[in-house]
């Protein structure tokens, strides 16, 4: 397994269809089918998502009222229908229960969005990055069969590992040279410059990326490698100030 991001899940597995997201008041969203997540990105152990919904007349003027919500004219598979991924909070799950409640090779799953979509998206979870909450599940409950989720306190501890990839996806593509339509206009080169730079983030010193570029020769064209270490610098000065700013 390794990182990814801008990925689109919907057809689930028919044991598993209980809902997975949850709002800012900490409640289930139950309105939205079972949930479509849209993956902010993938780490090796877990999955960060946002809830999708499409628009309709019954819930336009009040989806289109919320901040948090992106709405696109066409939904993140291309179609003519008009969708909103919610910012408020960021979902989390174990990868491989994640994956366990979809159905395999379909190719609505693991579907991979645009540039365009994903940029627009954390944008949004840069501008409101502060006022984003938390929500992990834990696991199914045997008899139930519906997700146990974590404590509050618990779900907020994700926060960082969430601040690396949001503030830093802004200092390396907002705020430094890097042409960003081009890479937009080219979902390859971008996803590849993209999911590299989360891999380099997660690594706590250069020679252990290295070391992992070496054995997977994954390292995005070496013209980004200024920008890359520039967003590093500015993400480990914010990444410090936030740690004295969260309670454990």
């Amino acid at each position: 397994m390794g990182i990814e991001a801008g990925k689109i899940y919907k057809n689930r597995n028919q044991e598993y269809i209980f809902f997975i997201a949850k709002d800012k008041d900490d409640e289930i969203i139950n309105g939205h089918s079972i949930n479509r997540p849209f993956i902010i990105f993938y780490s090796d152990d877990k999955v960060y998502y946002l809830s999708a919904k499409s628009i309709s007349k019954k819930n336009r003027k009040k989806t289109l009222a919320d901040k948090f919500n992106v709405v696109f004219k066409t939904d993140l598979f291309g179609e003519d229908k008009e969708v909103a991924i919610n910012c408020s909070v960021i979902n989390i799950m174990d990868r491989k229960l994640f994956e366990s409640l979809y159905v395999e090779d379909d190719d609505m799953n693991n579907f991979q969005t645009t540039p365009w979509h994903y940029d627009k998206i954390m944008g949004t979870l840069y501008r409101y990055f502060d006022e984003i909450t938390y929500a992990e599940a834990s696991h199914i409950d045997n008899d139930t069969q519906q997700l146990v989720w974590k404590s509050t306190l618990e779900s907020k501890l994700n926060k960082l590992d969430c601040l690396k990839v949001i503030k830093g996806y802004n200092y390396l593509l907002f705020e430094s040279d890097i042409s960003r339509k081009e890479l937009l206009d080219k979902p390859d080169k971008f996803f590849s410059l993209v999911t590299s730079f989360y891999e380099r983030v997660k690594f706590e010193t250069q020679e252990d990326f290295d070391e992992y570029v070496i054995t997977h020769q994954e390292m995005e064209s070496i013209k980004y490698e200024v920008h890359i270490k520039n967003a590093i610098k500015e993400l480990k000065q914010n990444l410090e100030k936030e740690k004295n700013n969260i309670n454990y």
